[in-house]
């Protein structure tokens, strides 16, 4: 059986995820979600918010907005990580960090 993924129809895969679990703190916007493929490797992939002291978002910060203004002018104030790790990188991992105001200029948050 193969699975087509939805992003590029050119492409297939036949080792889904067998067993997924993810883990979110229910007050901070700090989430984890961990993918066991039928070959026995696992990828890891640690996500967060945080400000420049390093201090993590709360989830309550981003729960109230009544305009899109408001909810950017919050998320100007924080930095988005992930942090990929896969059994196969042999003790490397992958870290994307970048801050929204970047995809706010950019137009990708409006």
């Amino acid at each position: 059986m193969t699975n087509t993924l939805a992003i590029d129809l050119d492409v297939t895969f036949s080792a889904a995820p067998i067993i997924t679990s993810s883990l979110s703190d229910p007050e901070k916007i700090h989430d984890k979600l961990s993918l066991i493929y039928s070959d026995g490797s696992e990828m890891d992939y640690d996500t967060y918010l945080f400000n420049d002291e390093g201090v993590l978002a709360n989830r309550s910060q981003f729960s109230s907005f009544a305009s899109n203004s408001g909810y950017k002018n919050e998320l100007l104030k924080w930095n988005f990580e992930e942090d990929v790790t896969c059994s196969e990188f042999e003790g490397r991992d992958i870290r994307i960090v970048f801050s929204p105001k970047m995809a706010i200029q950019a137009g990708l948050i409006q």
